[in-house]
């Protein structure tokens, strides 16, 4: 059974990313008194009592909704309201009962959905009676109404008990996704609307301008069979550029999402110049080895394209990020929904690449070819060094290792000699291969 949906509403800084935390029990959503700092829907799952319920956070709506990125976030408030099973309507008892609280109930009515009105801040009333009767003129039976501290806990034990009597929910769902999938890229590359075309849906707020996304966003789908978790990260500058804490947040979690990722999309916007902090962010997916596929963006712009565009742009990429030709390079148009499926069929390759095993006589084969064609020097000198037993010690990324004589060491140009060897018999497109070395002295020189 589908999990039902609750839906975080309200003003800015009334604490709904505080609430969404608390009842996930994780710092997802950005806390900041930044207004407006979330504008994208962020989804949590829920656990209480023994059953799964999921939660959404919407951006903040006490706006006009005249500039686009307004307009968007009022849009998408009200679009997973419209859908959700529960409301939480969320105001806070500090400011008391403000006109733009009246607005938002008068467009919640209209949705005919069960509403629960959340009175955050709630700690430190004196007089809880009055709070409640001022509330009261929104319309929203008493039963319906609590008094929480989302800082601290305060009655959200009770709130979530009334979830559980009230909508349907489903029991513990299981998060072990097949495979983990991460958008990164510098801001305004396109990374928003690929995560719109893949899943099919307006999940990102989209604008014209850098810094849309603020917060990491997750979702998951699935695709042949395979259950997929997919992040939209905020786009990432040089360190000295970022302006604000929120930003700096922000970044934070888009590095994390590297580190917890299986493939990484990396999204290339094809009308712009790579930059140093490209780079930058090419050896941090390197250093946490993970799959990597180049994701060449608006590739609609491009006029009068052939196939020599596309092998000069791939040489383009493969002279700027050194050590990266086993990664694929796909043109896409993100906004058109062109190649969408390509990319997902890439990166299930990419992943069992990964997790590649590969036959050890076979091994041993492409060792003694290896050596036949361009025997190893010993320290630089011409003295040939002797190489045994090619094996393959773990997966995830595939990692090999040679036996040397002892306190001898392999050049790490023959290791990639190695690896290059390796990959000219299996498909290893996607991830980085490991060789190293380990020493025996029963060795002969």
């Amino acid at each position: 059974m589908k999990n039902s949906k609750i839906v975080l509403i309200g003003r800015t800084n009334v604490g709904k990313s505080t609430l969404f935390n608390k009842l996930i029990e994780k710092k997802k959503s950005i806390i900041s008194s930044e207004a407006n700092t979330t504008r994208d829907i962020i989804e949590g799952s829920v656990i209480w009592r023994g059953l799964n319920f999921d939660i959404l956070d919407t951006g903040g709506i006490d706006i006009d909704g005249k500039a686009q990125e307004e307009a968007e976030i009022l849009k998408q408030a009200y679009k997973f309201a419209k859908n959700a099973s529960l409301i939480f309507f969320v105001v806070d008892a500090k400011a008391g009962l403000m006109p733009y609280d009246e607005e938002i109930a008068q467009e919640i009515r209209k949705l005919n959905k069960k509403v629960v009105l959340v009175i955050n801040k709630s700690e430190a009333l004196k007089n809880k009676k009055e709070i409640l009767l001022e509330f009261s003129k929104l319309g929203i039976a008493k039963e319906n109404i609590f008094l929480v501290s989302a800082g601290s806990g305060m009655g959200t034990g009770e709130l979530l008990d009334y979830v559980h009597s009230h909508i349907s929910s489903s029991k513990i769902k299981d998060n072990n996704y097949d495979i983990k999938l991460s958008i990164i890229g510098k801001p305004n590359v396109g990374k928003s609307s690929l995560l719109n075309a893949i899943l099919g849906d307006d999940r990102s707020i989209v604008a014209d301008r850098p810094h849309t996304t603020r917060e990491s966003i997750d979702a998951d789908f699935k695709y042949k069979d395979k259950n997929f978790l997919i992040v939209d990260t905020a786009g990432i500058r040089k360190k000295k550029n970022i302006k604000s804490k929120v930003e700096m947040i922000s970044v934070s979690q888009s590095l994390y999402s590297i580190k917890n990722s299986d493939v990484v999309f990396f999204v290339i916007d094809v009308s712009s110049e790579i930059t140093s902090q490209d780079k930058k962010l090419i050896s941090i997916i390197k250093e946490h080895k993970k799959g990597l596929i180049f994701i060449i963006n608006k590739w609609d712009l491009i006029e009068n394209k052939n196939s020599d565009t596309i092998n000069r742009y791939k040489k383009y990429i493969e002279n700027n990020f050194v050590g990266t030709l086993w990664a694929p390079i796909l043109f896409v148009s993100a906004k058109d929904k062109v190649r969408i499926n390509k990319i997902l069929d890439t990166a299930i390759s990419v992943y069992e690449n990964l997790n590649r095993i590969v036959d050890e006589n076979l091994l041993e084969d492409i060792l003694r070819g290896s050596i036949k064609k361009q025997k190893p020097n010993k320290n630089r000198k011409f003295k040939p060094l002797r190489l045994k037993h090619l094996r393959q010690d773990a997966t995830y990324p595939p990692t090999f290792s040679v036996l040397i004589p002892k306190k001898d060491i392999l050049l790490d140009s023959y290791k990639n000699y190695i690896s290059k060897e390796i990959r000219k018999n299996f498909d290893f497109s996607g991830t980085q291969i490991i060789v190293k070395t380990r020493h025996s002295s029963k060795i002969e020189d």
